[in-house]
């Protein structure tokens, strides 16, 4: 009987350990089925994914070629820009000079005809006009340049530069139309 009762122990241990497999084979059986069904959507996943790397690629590439042809426009505004502020200083120095040179003609002909603004005639001063009546007189200019003579003169050749011709004949042209 003992070995009618092991016989049967054993069998039972056997069917309880063939339970147990079975067991563990379907729950490994699901678990590949399900790992198959995520195999497909981490593909499509992966595909996806690796889409947008290079999608991502090519916008920094299209960035940097957008940042490289701003920074060469860039470049050739600060170049015109430099050309054109050395062009304004070398206007400006000439305009000093020209400058310059008008005030030495004027001290000369103020010297040479012992000129005093407090002798000057009251017809080379052109009244400012008042923008409205309630306003009041305007303050005249603090600057005056006067020549007395600069309408008899007709002889340009003291003057070097064209702008300085120009000047005069605008002076002149000035002088008239406060006269007339």
């Amino acid at each position: 009987m003992s070995t009618e009762y092991l016989s049967l122990f054993m069998d039972l241990i056997v069917l309880a350990a063939l339970g147990g497999t079975i067991y563990y084979a379907r729950r490994l059986s699901n678990s590949l089925g399900n790992f198959r069904k995520t195999r497909n959507e981490m593909k499509t996943l992966i595909a996806e994914l690796s889409k947008n790397i290079n999608e991502a690629q090519g916008a920094i590439e299209g960035l940097k070629a957008t940042s490289n042809i701003a920074a060469n426009n860039l470049d050739d505004v600060l170049h015109d820009s430099r050309r054109m502020s050395e062009e304004l200083k070398l206007i400006n120095e000439s305009s000093d000079n020209i400058a310059n040179r008008l005030e030495g003609l004027i001290s000369q002909t103020s010297r040479a005809q012992n000129f005093d603004i407090d002798d000057a005639d009251e017809e080379f001063f052109v009244e400012p006009q008042a923008a409205n009546e309630d306003d009041g007189p305007v303050d005249p200019p603090s600057f005056f340049i006067q020549d007395r003579e600069f309408e008899e003169e007709t002889d340009d050749d003291g003057f070097i530069s064209e702008a300085e011709k120009e000047l005069l004949a605008a002076l002149k042209t000035n002088t008239k139309r406060g006269r007339g």
